[in-house]
Order: C-alpha cells, then sequence, then structure tokens
C-alpha cells in the first residue's frame, strides 16, 4: 500500500504545480499587458497559452491519479 501513498502525494504535489503555472502565466500576462512595447516578442502569446494549457494539464492529470482512473 505505500505506493497509494505516494501517488498520492505525487498528485498533489501535481495540483500545487499547476496552480502555479496559472498564477506564473498570470503574471507574466499582466506584466506584459503593462510594460510590453513593439520589442516584446510575438510568440507571446504562444507560450502564454501553453502555460495555461499545461498547467491544465497538470491539475487534470493528477486528478485523474487522486481518483483512480489511471490504474
Amino acid at each position: 500500500m505505500p505506493v497509494m501513498i505516494w501517488e498520492k502525494i505525487i498528485a498533489v504535489i501535481c495540483i500545487l504545480l499547476g496552480l502555479y503555472e496559472f498564477y506564473a502565466s498570470y503574471q507574466a500576462f499582466k506584466d506584459i499587458t503593462k510594460h510590453g512595447s513593439k520589442h516584446t516578442s510575438p510568440f507571446f502569446a504562444f507560450a502564454d497559452f501553453y502555460g495555461y494549457f499545461f498547467g491544465g494539464l497538470l491539475i487534470v492529470m493528477a486528478i485523474q491519479l487522486l481518483t483512480g482512473v489511471l490504474d
């Protein structure tokens, strides 16, 4: 049964990482909209989108790990 405990711990860590990814993407978006100029990379929209995407993916996978869907 120790494996089950590690799965739960890893799932909680993944949820925390996903929430941090959402927070970091939001902070980057606020920073760019406030301080962005013509020298800002046009690829920032992709980076911001994938920040939210991977944050959501981490959270969804962690919830699946917690509920046992991946067993």
